[in-house]
């Protein structure tokens, strides 16, 4: 075949997938803005209202802030549509072509290549595992793996090579935002981006130095010094920038983004587990019919991940002697990342998709290179074979990918039939769980705001997780707590015992509920129950607002607790307990204030992780407590203890807990 016409059949099939994957993002992505989606949507709207980049009362989660993230473009974008849907999908969409930019440019830019039409496919359709579509195409979250990986590498490649001259000005710039917005994000990105670049500078160095002698020991410093600097300056700033931000800010540390080293002898399974993990990102699945489209496309995710996780990167290895530079840079950056990131997966036992798919997205680079360059470019015999067989995956997936759009609009009117349903009872706040409650807060364009709540004790539990912690305070109105069918059977104790009667109550049949585990819809029927005061009266909230209030505690019947003024009197041996919630690692002054509680007995515990609470009594009178408390890690189930154990009547009339 002749370089025109290839070039053309791949321009072709990019272009097809570029054509189905916007199909489905306006499709069925709009049909599948779940809650962890619609975190862009209530960001926006939390931007808005605080007028701050980064609000005052938002929690963020897993130590993680949004920078580098299609969350961060969207919460821009949705506060200037009233349709937050299209909005959210729009702002997926924008980011994608952002991220195909990039792809381009590492390219043209480093390899001097027409690859992209090879990787473009590769990453946009043929990662259709669940979660990995969910990820890229929809909830978008893992997209921004792929542009640092590309962005990255090609800047510090030209900055490096602009060393033989004069430094590249525009691309340190460039590099400099890239990493600096990067590590605005968290510590994740030291080992995704800043480490393996600092390995692949140094190992690049090492080859002109010691291995071809193109440099001297004194330029071959000056280079290093030049680039450490380069890479680690703007990491230190985005870092710093980084904790500042934490210092006001809930981040819910050391919860699912701690680390914890599984042991030699579950290595094995794992290993196993995060091999197939990363076949599944090609969307691999074991139960599947022997004909049909589904089988087709099994077989073209086996094939596919074989090949371009296993099978090219070996032969790349073969070949790397008679490599250019910029593939021998991008390999060594490439092997230091997908060293750090697979480490994490098998050490820590994060066998997930998400966090597969930044080594995957290395491979496809590297793989998409080679793939061109020795079978396409060169007219091997494999020329034919390998654009025929890549047409013909091309169209497969594309047609595995649009087929999932049948029914979407079922889907949408299932949602917008609950907001009309709550909308009709005059609701416009309401508490549920995470994947029921923030979805119908977006598909009712902001409308109705939600809170997220655990229903599952004997008390409402605020649940400050990627949300806005106004949404728990008194608006004085009327307000709905919204269970599916088995929430509502596991709340019954709650609704009966601690809540007052429901002025009315309601069904919502045969309604679409995500299932945060399977990433998929499930039907159900939602059970609606209203208030006519505002829910967040009863609602523990933990310490995040500074103090131990009324709802927040449980109590043995020997306190009156005044629920209006947070006040609380105590009898003889009368005590309190709570909140039974998260406190972050790090050092807390708690002050008790009220009237005779000097013998007040104060204790701090928790039964998951006792042994990481540290207190000591600073000072103790008549109507003040001050405590010095140090949690060495962040703790889950925080409660502190307040027992009064001889005085005929003793005040407390604030608890305030303050992190320095």
């Amino acid at each position: 075949m002749k370089s025109k016409k290839l070039n053309i059949l791949f321009i072709l099939c990019a272009a097809v997938s570029l054509i189905a994957v916007t199909i489905f993002i306006f499709t069925y992505g709009q049909a599948y803005v779940h809650s962890d989606t619609a975190i862009a949507n209530r960001y926006g709207w939390s931007m808005v209202e605080n007028k701050s980049l980064f609000p005052r009362t938002w929690n963020f989660v897993n130590s993680e802030i949004y920078a580098f993230r299609v969350t961060s473009l969207a919460a821009f974008i949705t506060p200037f549509f009233h349709n937050q849907i299209f909005a959210r999908m729009l702002a997926t969409f924008i980011f994608m072509l952002l991220v195909l930019a990039g792809i381009a440019f590492c390219s043209k830019k480093m390899f001097k290549s027409n690859f992209f039409f090879i990787a473009a496919p590769l990453f946009i359709l043929f990662l259709t595992g669940t979660e990995s579509r969910n990820m890229i195409l929809t909830e978008g979250t893992y997209m921004s793996e792929m542009l640092g990986i590309t962005l990255g590498a090609t800047l510090m490649y030209r900055i490096y090579e602009s060393l033989n001259d004069k430094l590249a000005i525009k691309e340190t710039i460039a590099y400099a935002i890239v990493i600096f917005i990067m590590t605005l994000g968290g510590s994740r990105y030291f080992a995704e981006q800043v480490l393996p670049m600092i390995c692949a500078c140094a190992g690049i160095l090492f080859f002109d130095w010691i291995l071809r002698h193109e440099l001297s020991f004194k330029e071959a410093l000056k280079r290093l010094t030049i680039t450490f600097a380069i890479i680690v300056a703007p990491s230190i700033a985005g870092y710093g920038t980084y904790k500042w931000i934490c210092s006001w800010h809930l981040m819910n540390a050391g919860r699912t983004d701690s680390l914890h080293f599984v042991g030699f002898d579950s290595l094995p399974t794992l290993i196993q587990s995060a091999l197939i993990t990363i076949y599944r990102c090609f969307g691999y699945t074991g139960d599947v019919s022997l004909f049909g489209l589904t089988n087709a496309r099994n077989i073209v995710s086996i094939v596919t991940c074989t090949l371009i996780c296993f099978v090219i990167p070996v032969l790349q290895l073969i070949k790397m002697p008679r490599e250019s530079k910029a593939v021998k840079f991008f390999s060594l950056f490439g092997l230091a990342h997908n060293v750090a990131l697979m480490s994490v997966v098998i050490l820590f036992g994060k066998c997930q998709e998400r966090y597969c798919l930044s080594t995957i997205y290395v491979c496809i680079i590297i793989s998409s290179r080679y793939i061109w360059t020795y079978w396409i470019e060169n007219k091997s015999k494999l020329t034919a074979i390998v654009a025929a067989c890549f047409v013909i995956a091309v169209i497969i997936e594309s047609a595995f990918i649009l087929r999932l759009t049948i029914g979407y609009k079922d889907i949408i009117a299932s949602h917008q039939r609950v907001v009309a349903e709550l909308e009709n009872h005059d609701i416009y706040k309401g508490y549920g769980t995470y994947w029921t409650s923030y979805m119908f807060e977006a598909y009712s364009n902001g409308d109705i705001k939600f809170g997220e709540i655990d229903a599952h004790g004997i008390k409402l539990d605020a649940w400050m997780w990627n949300n806005d912690r106004d949404r728990y305070k008194d608006d004085h109105c009327k307000t709905a707590l919204i269970f599916t069918a088995d929430e509502n059977e596991a709340a019954q104790e709650l609704l009966t015992g601690y809540l007052p009667q429901a002025y009315d109550s309601f069904i919502i049949p045969e309604v679409y509920d995500f299932d945060g585990f399977s990433f998929t819809y499930e039907l159900t029927n939602l059970v609606v129950y209203c208030y006519d005061f505002d829910l967040a009266k009863k609602i523990n909230d933990g310490i995040v607002d500074g103090r131990l209030s009324a709802k927040d505690t449980f109590n043995n019947g020997l306190v009156m607790a005044d629920d209006e003024k947070d006040e609380f009197t105590f009898y003889p041996g009368g005590l309190i307990k709570g909140p039974y919630s998260i406190a972050e690692k790090g050092e807390y002054t708690i002050t008790i204030e009220g009237e005779n509680i000097s013998t007040m007995q104060v204790s701090f515990t928790s039964e998951q992780n006792a042994d990481d609470i540290v207190s000591k009594n600073v000072s103790t009178d008549a109507d003040k407590q001050v405590w010095h408390l140090k949690l060495n890690n962040t703790v889950e189930d925080f409660c502190i203890v307040l027992e009064n154990p001889d005085q005929p009547e003793a005040k407390v009339q604030r608890i305030s807990i303050d992190k320095k």
